[in-house]
C-alpha cells in the first residue's frame, strides 16, 4: 500500500495488513520515512482500528526514531495497536469527533500448558513495554495506564486530550472510521458498532477466513493462521503446510523470538529493521549480528560525515542493501578521497616547514577503522 501522499503519512486500515482488503505495515512506513529521507519533518495521519501487536510496536519504533518532527493527526479513530503508533508523535491532534482506544493486546494460543504458558508471559512482556509507552506521554505511572489497559478505555477526543493521551484538539470533524470488526473489542461504543454492522465490516474477517462449506481442516487451519501474524506463519502463505505433527517452532516460540528481535533492534537503534529481519525468518542470534552491523555502520558514517561528500541518509542506504562494515568503509573512503581531490593547481610552492602535514583523508581512514 502506498502510504505516501505529498510529503505526508497516510495510516489508514488494519495496521499489519494480514487479514483484511486494507491496510499498511510496518515495511510500508520504513520505506516512507527512507523516502522522505532521516530529517525531514512528517506528519502522519491515522484511521485504523488496530490490528497486529508486534506491527504496532514496529512502526512506533521506526516513527520515534525518525530524526525528523512526527506530527500525528488522528483523524478518526486511532484504536488498539494504532494507539500504541500514534504516541510516536512529538504533537498528537485530535479531530473534532475523533476517538482512541487502549487495551491489553491479546493472542490466540494452541498447544499444550507450556504453549499457553509462553504466551502469557509474550503477552505481559508486550502489555508492559506498551505501557511504559502510554506513560512516558501522560506522564502518569505505568501501573495506573496498566489498569486502563486492561478496563480497555475508549476515549473522545476531550478526554484524550484530557488525560495526556493527545495534545491539543483540531476544530476539523473526523470522517467516519476505517473499516474494522469492531465487534472484537469488549467496549466497542454502541454508534461505532452500529456503523460496523451498517457496512457490514463485522462479516468481513469471517468471509475471508473461513469460505462457504469449509472442510473441518480449512477451519483448523484458519484459526490456526489467526494465532500470529500471517509474515510469520508459513502455513498462512502456504496453504498445502500441515498442520500437524510438525516438528517447527510453535506459534508461541515464533511470537517469542519476534518479541526477542524487536528487543535486539530497538537496543542497537535500529527498531526500523524488526519487520524486515522478523520476515525473513531470522533467529534472535542472526537478527543480533544483522542489528550490531547496523549500529556499528550508523557510528562510522556519523563519523565521517564530519568530512564533505557524505549524505545525510547514507547510513540508511548502506543498511537497506545488507552492506557489511568493511564494503561501507571502502566506499566511504573513496567518497571522501574523491571529495578531496583538488580542482585548482597551485602553482605557489607552499613554505617548508618541518611541522608534519595534516592529511584528512589519512585522518579519516583512521577515524572509521580502515588504518
Amino acid at each position: 500500500m502506498d502510504i505516501l501522499v505529498d510529503g505526508e503519512l497516510y495510516l489508514y486500515g488494519t495496521v499489519g495488513d494480514s487479514f483484511w482488503d486494507e491496510g499498511f505495515t510496518s515495511m510500508d512506513v520504513v520505506r516512507a520515512l527512507a523516502e522522505l529521507g532521516r530529517t525531514t519533518d512528517v506528519t502522519v495521519h491515522i484511521n485504523s482500528g488496530g490490528g497486529i501487536a508486534f506491527e504496532g510496536s514496529a512502526i512506533y519504533n521506526a516513527l520515534a526514531a525518525h530524526a525528523g518532527k512526527v506530527t500525528v493527526i488522528v483523524e478518526s479513530i486511532a484504536a488498539s495497536a494504532a494507539s500504541l503508533i500514534a504516541m510516536a508523535g512529538e504533537e498528537i491532534i485530535m479531530r473534532k469527533g475523533a476517538i482512541m482506544m487502549i487495551h491489553d493486546p491479546s493472542m490466540i494460543t494452541i498447544g499444550n500448558s507450556e504453549d499457553h504458558q509462553k504466551s502469557v508471559a509474550i503477552l505481559d512482556k508486550l502489555a508492559d513495554s506498551m505501557a511504559d509507552i502510554y506513560a512516558e506521554k501522560t506522564g502518569r505511572s505505568a501501573d495506573e495506564i496498566r489498569q486502563e489497559m486492561r478496563s480497555e478505555i475508549w476515549l473522545e477526543a476531550e478526554d484524550a486530550v484530557a488525560q495526556g493521551y493527545a495534545d491539543r484538539l483540531d476544530e476539523a470533524d473526523a470522517p467516519e472510521p476505517t473499516a474494522f470488526d469492531y465487534r472484537l473489542y469488549q467496549n466497542t461504543p454502541e454508534r461505532i458498532v452500529a456503523l460496523a454492522d451498517a457496512r457490514a465490516w463485522s462479516k468481513r474477517g469471517k468471509l475471508k477466513a473461513a469460505p462457504a462449506a469449509p472442510t473441518r481442516q480449512q477451519k483448523d487451519r484458519a484459526i490456526m493462521t489467526a494465532q500470529i501474524p500471517a509474515e510469520l506463519n508459513p502455513a498462512a502463505t502456504n496453504p498445502t503446510t500441515p498442520l500437524v505433527e510438525t516438528k517447527g517452532p510453535t506459534a508461541a516460540e515464533v511470537a517469542l523470538a519476534a518479541a526477542e528481535i524487536a528487543e535486539i533492534c530497538t537496543a542497537a537503534g535500529v527498531p526500523q529493521m524488526t519487520a524486515t529481519l522478523i520476515k525473513e525468518g531470522v533467529t534472535p542470534a542472526e537478527a543480533r549480528i544483522r542489528a550490531d552491523t547496523a549500529k556499528q555502520i550508523r557510528a562510522t558514517v556519523d563519523l565521517a560525515r564530519t568530512a564533505p561528500g557524505i549524505e545525510a541518509d547514507l547510513a540508511d542506504q548502506f543498511i537497506a542493501q545488507g552492506a557489511s562494515i568493511e564494503q561501507v568503509r571502502a566506499q566511504l573512503f573513496e567518497k571522501i578521497a574523491t571529495a578531496q581531490q583538488p580542482t585548482t593547481i597551485n602553482t605557489v610552492l607552499p613554505p617548508k616547514s618541518d611541522a608534519p602535514r595534516f592529511d584528512l583523508v589519512a585522518d579519516m581512514k583512521r577515524r572509521i577503522g580502515m588504518a
